[in-house]
């Protein structure tokens, strides 16, 4: 019986190959190739090998990842993260629009905003996991979701919270039967933000 790999095995796996193969993999960039992987050593190497294919550097960041691979960028990501953090119920509507409109495969942008909800409800609710958050996410995305994370001094309906969580979750299981692949992500924002904040 053969079990999936993890995506933190899958990581340092891609990691070492691009080392052997003598270029730099960031954490962050082998994080994203673990995740477009889903569970498959074949499918890690051959984004691996997609990303070594579209760079003549041999330093590779997370963005050169996403150039490579179509995957959304970060800050598509944190575009929604920022509107959903101030309550701004027009701003992350034209947040997920303009990720669509980019060509962002929707699915994997939604487990992109899922991972950032997590790790920003993490940062605000358990202390003790900072310093293993901080070195999972790398230090500049951990200060962005940290901000994220403050959510004082708000209108009543905004920051982000478990509701915010299972809203998104719900899209999850909504996606794959979507005629649109916005659609979960925009009704989940409506149903977070039934009336526009003051």
């Amino acid at each position: 019986e053969f079990k999936k790999p993890t995506r933190a095995i899958l990581a340092k796996m891609t990691a070492t190959v691009a080392k052997k193969e003598g270029y730099t993999l960031a954490p962050a960039a082998a994080e994203l190739i673990a995740m477009l992987a889903e569970g498959s050593y074949r499918d890690a190497l051959s984004v691996l090998q997609k990303v070594f294919a579209a760079t003549e550097v041999k330093t590779l960041s997370r963005e050169m990842v996403e150039r490579a691979t179509g995957a959304p960028r970060r800050e598509q990501v944190h575009a929604l993260m920022s509107a959903l953090a101030s309550g701004e119920r027009g701003k992350a509507l034209a947040a997920i629009e303009q990720a669509a409109k980019a060509g962002a495969d929707m699915k994997l942008f939604l487990e992109l905003v899922l991972e950032a909800l997590r790790a920003t409800l993490l940062i605000r609710y358990a202390p003790e996991l900072r310093v293993s958050l901080q070195a999972e996410l790398g230090a500049d995305e951990f200060a962005v979701l940290e901000e994220f994370a403050k959510g004082k001094d708000l209108p009543a309906q905004a920051g982000i919270t478990h509701a915010t969580m299972l809203a998104f979750l719900t899209a999850a299981d909504r996606i794959r039967y979507a005629p649109i692949p916005a659609l979960p992500l925009e009704l989940a924002v409506l149903e977070l933000f039934p009336e526009e904040a003051s």
